[in-house]
């Protein structure tokens, strides 16, 4: 017997056979809604409208979906907003759930841990700003001191950073397999399989590429790196590039 709310269409993918409705009354997939939460939650910076509806914004309840795992991330959030609040006096008086929307929130690339990133800058009408938003840190302040060594923050590249030659003679990682990468097509490092692959199956459009295509890490035992390194992304949405070694001194 189908669902109750089979004839409704789903407010993520647009398409029928709904099973689930929200408290605000709006209809969708569980596998849909799950996959927007997760997309939410592994996001860096995190934007925390994911806990809310698609469609209105409506926040939702934990009595309609299972949103444990992602309150305790705003938990975190919260209290890395109060433990930085004395920074930011203009603001301070508003609710803390709107304070996430002013606020960066990242999550440490070395660490995990969130830690507050300075306020958010709207770059519609200062373009230029959305540079600075880019050059923003990617470690907490304890990881910085211990392991600069090993990252060049302003230009958005981690791992074996060469101290001689900088990144000038670097190699990079494929942004979305675990090979290393051939050339860089529009900022974004990429061995040839990636490129012709997934770009070649979206050449009529190639920045509407499908968000999840990418090759995953098998993990660490059969990943031929068999060390930790980013998450393989989509070529046009990975935020940093790893760099496995340096050309001049390998």
């Amino acid at each position: 017997m189908g669902s109750s709310y089979s004839g409704y269409d789903c407010g993520i993918c647009l398409e029928k056979n709904c099973n689930i409705q929200l408290g605000c009354s709006h209809h969708f997939h569980k596998k849909c809604l799950k996959q927007y939460m997760e997309d939410g939650y592994q996001s860096n910076p995190i934007a925390f409208n994911y806990l809310n509806c698609s469609i209105c914004r409506t926040r939702v309840s934990k009595n309609d979906f299972k949103i444990k795992k992602y309150l305790s991330l705003e938990r975190e959030a919260i209290k890395t907003i109060d433990d930085n609040l004395h920074k930011y006096p203009d603001i301070a008086s508003i609710s803390r759930d709107e304070l996430l929307n002013h606020i960066i929130i990242q999550r440490c690339y070395e660490c995990g841990v969130c830690f507050d990133n300075g306020l958010k800058i709207c770059t519609a009408n200062n373009p230029n700003e959305e540079e600075k938003e880019e050059e923003k840190n990617k470690l907490c302040s304890e990881c910085v001191a211990k392991y600069k060594h090993k990252y060049n923050l302003d230009k958005g590249k981690i791992g074996n950073i060469c101290q001689k030659h900088d990144i000038e003679h670097a190699i990079y990682k494929c942004d979305s397999c675990c090979g290393v990468a051939s050339f860089c097509c529009s900022g974004y490092y990429c061995c040839k399989r990636c490129h012709d692959d997934i770009l070649g199956r979206n050449k009529d459009n190639m920045y509407k590429v499908n968000k999840y295509e990418c090759y995953p890490c098998p993990g660490p035992e059969k990943c031929p790196f068999k060390f930790k390194h980013p998450k393989n992304e989509n070529i046009f949405s990975a935020k940093v590039h790893f760099v496995l070694g340096c050309k001049k001194c390998k």
